[in-house]
């Protein structure tokens, strides 16, 4: 990955959330080490993670959820797979609740 993308990872990992890209530049330039080379910050960094995100397809650490919010894919695939699991044991206690009447 390019320092804008390792930047982006960074941002989201500390937001613990989504953000628009627009926040994610926000944040990212209060970081010293972030030194972009142009003026275009927030177009180079949707271009960056998009351009990620297309290359490495399921490999990308990012997810685009909606127009300029990204996430980062295994926080959404924890998230997933945690109300799997709960909506499957909610499932099953009610099976098993209703098996015993």
């Amino acid at each position: 990955m390019g320092m804008y993308t390792d930047v982006a990872r960074k941002v989201l990992l500390e937001a613990g959330g989504p953000l628009h890209i627009g926040e994610i530049v926000k944040r990212a330039e209060k970081d010293p080490a972030f030194r972009p080379r142009t003026k275009t910050v927030r177009a180079s960094m949707w271009t960056c993670i998009y351009q990620e995100m297309k290359k490495d397809k399921e490999q990308s650490p990012f997810v685009r959820l909606k127009d300029s919010v990204f996430d980062l894919r295994d926080r959404r695939a924890d998230a997933s797979a945690g109300a799997a699991g709960a909506a499957g044991a909610a499932g099953a206690a009610g099976a098993a609740g209703a098996a015993g009447a």
